[in-house]
């Protein structure tokens, strides 16, 4: 931060008296110096400085862009809506806050708000790339198949469209479709300039999909330097696990989190290569910074609160744990989180009521696991024996069950 606040005032110096040459230079480094603000903890004053400029002009996507960054990482995100609708409502709207609106609407989990607002940025833009922010909101929900639906509808305004040909494979490769995924691999083949990095992209993409990791990884690590991309980094490391690299794939995340913060998947998949090795204090960090990016997704929440757990933080983990019921009142997983932690305490009897809460929306062997194990912390072992019979015969399969049985025997 101390450097970017030096290398911003030696912008101002070298731009005084210049500032005809580069227009808007001045207003970018403004908004950058505000961003900085926040980040050193004057959240405040940098609000107050964006805020003046979107007054000043509605259509500044740059600075909206900003003061909802700043806004939403203060817990504001209401507040950052407030704004973000009053501005929509205005006779002519800049289409830019459209996609910004469903980024705040996502991030609270309202997913038909969010999809609403993409849906009027779509119908009011004249480019296949404002289907964009649409397909990304489906795959943030790893709906791959609304994302293909998306894509198919682009498709029919935009056909000759080479990127919408691209995100379809991908969209048909995460529904294990690997044969029609193939053939719109021919298709953006076809459509785009001979040469595009991203026809090699593909082809990695469809040996990996097809069992050719160790084929997908040579390609994918020839093609980095080229297309340096998060996405790139991202196959790259999935390449590399499931060809039991499992440093290389930590660290292509690790590139691919950098090149790509926006993404989810990298932190994901480094909170799994984290739960193998059971780093419980990386994958708290993983999780909160997943929290952050994705707080309308459960796998963040869950992530954290058993890292927590592990760590032996049973307190902590419980005030996250009610933090995610209260996120998700309408879900039985935040319960079973909240019995988890109380249950590592030794609250045997509230842990038990939250469990009767998360059974209400129908039981699970997960359920029926905790459970048990909270029957035996309580003392009540022979009861806990007996439901884990019961449940191993309803779900045989379950090892979380099976585990629990031998803890309890």
């Amino acid at each position: 931060q101390e450097e970017a606040l030096a290398a911003i005032e030696k912008a101002r110096t070298a731009l005084a008296g210049n500032e005809e040459e580069q227009p808007g230079l001045r207003h970018r480094l403004d908004i950058a110096l505000a961003q900085i603000q926040a980040q050193q903890g004057e959240a405040e004053a940098a609000i107050a400085t964006l805020t003046a400029m979107v007054e000043a002009d509605p259509a500044d996507a740059l600075a909206w862009h900003a003061l909802s960054q700043v806004l939403v990482r203060q817990e504001r995100s209401e507040e950052c809506l407030a704004l973000l609708e009053g501005a929509l409502l205005t006779d002519e709207p800049p289409l830019d806050l459209y996609p910004l609106a469903a980024q705040v609407h996502a991030s609270l989990g309202h997913q038909a708000e969010a999809e609403a607002a993409l849906r009027t940025f779509v119908a009011r833009s004249e480019s296949a790339a404002a289907y964009l922010p649409l397909v990304n909101l489906h795959s943030a929900r790893d709906d791959a198949e609304a994302t293909t639906q998306v894509l198919d509808e682009a498709l029919t305004r935009y056909p000759d469209e080479p990127m919408l040909w691209l995100l379809r494979a991908e969209a048909l490769l995460a529904e294990d479709r690997s044969e029609d995924a193939r053939a719109d691999f021919r298709r953006f083949r076809d459509t785009t300039f001979d040469g595009d990095p991203q026809i090699e992209y593909l082809r990695a993409r469809l040996e990996l999909a097809e069992g050719d990791p160790v084929g997908a990884a040579d390609r994918l690590r020839k093609l980095a330097p080229r297309l340096d991309r998060g996405a790139t980094h991202f196959w790259l490391g999935r390449a590399l696990e499931e060809s039991g690299d499992t440093e290389g794939a930590r660290r292509r995340y690790g590139l691919a989190q950098q090149r790509d913060p926006g993404s989810i998947a990298p932190i994901a998949a480094l909170i799994a290569l984290e739960q193998r090795r059971g780093d419980w204090r990386a994958i708290a960090g993983h999780a909160r910074l997943l929290i952050q990016r994705a707080p309308q997704r459960i796998e963040g929440w869950t992530a954290l609160v058993h890292a927590l757990e592990s760590l032996g933080e049973g307190v902590a983990a419980e005030e996250v744990a009610r933090q995610a019921l209260e996120r998700f009142p309408d879900r039985a997983e935040p319960h079973l989180l909240l019995a988890t932690a109380l249950r590592s305490q030794g609250k045997t009897d509230q842990a038990l009521a939250e469990l009767d809460a998360a059974e209400s929306t129908g039981a699970t062997p997960d359920l029926a696991a905790e459970r048990i194990l909270t029957l035996g912390m309580g003392g009540r072992v022979e009861e806990g024996i007996a439901l884990a019979r019961e449940a191993l015969s309803q779900y045989p399969e379950s090892a979380r069950l099976q585990a629990a049985l031998d803890a309890r025997m």
